[in-house]
């Protein structure tokens, strides 16, 4: 299926991402899986439990519209019902990520969990794309993209460095 890209608003895409830049680097501390080459530096996986008023206000817009989100991953036609609840998915995990020049991340996915997406900070012009189940997803600061939990999905090595982004994985929780 494919990923499914919303853009944050466009009159607070620039305070939140110079925010979020800003405060990204104090939370650094390890390394993602590169194989050959160097992961991306990772802050840990509990992003969205930390007290900031930034992270926060992403937080808040993802939960949002995540009804949204599970509609369109459902496949549900417009006016059909869903077998399930809505406002029932929930981030389990969040994270920060900065790929430096050479950094990379080896396929991988994120099953059993139902959703992830990564929400983009900086995205210097000639980064390496987001390849999804193969398919190369070209990224702009602001965009938020969803995608399948078991979808695999890699970053070849970064040819410029710099790309910034917050993950998470969501989980539907009935």
């Amino acid at each position: 299926m494919e990923p499914l890209v919303i853009n944050y608003p466009i009159d607070r895409q620039y305070n939140l991402n110079m925010a979020l830049d800003n405060l990204l680097p104090t939370y650094f501390k390890e390394r993602l899986g590169g194989g050959r080459h160097r992961g991306g530096w990772r802050t840990e996986f509990n992003l969205h439990e930390q007290s900031s008023m930034a992270i926060d206000e992403l937080v808040s817009w993802i939960e949002s519209i995540l009804p949204k989100v599970s509609a369109y991953f459902s496949k549900a036609k417009k006016g059909e019902g869903l077998n399930f609840k809505q406002d029932a998915f929930k981030i389990t995990h969040m994270w920060g990520i900065r790929y430096d020049k050479g950094n990379c991340v080896t396929p991988h996915n994120h099953f059993p969990l139902s959703l992830s997406m990564g929400y983009y900070i900086r995205t210097p012009k000639g980064c390496s794309p987001l390849k999804i189940e193969g398919k190369k997803i070209k990224v702009r600061a602001g965009q938020c993209i969803f995608f399948l939990g078991s979808d695999w999905h890699s970053i070849d090595p970064e040819p410029i460095g710099g790309r910034t982004l917050i993950a998470a994985n969501i989980l539907y929780k009935p």
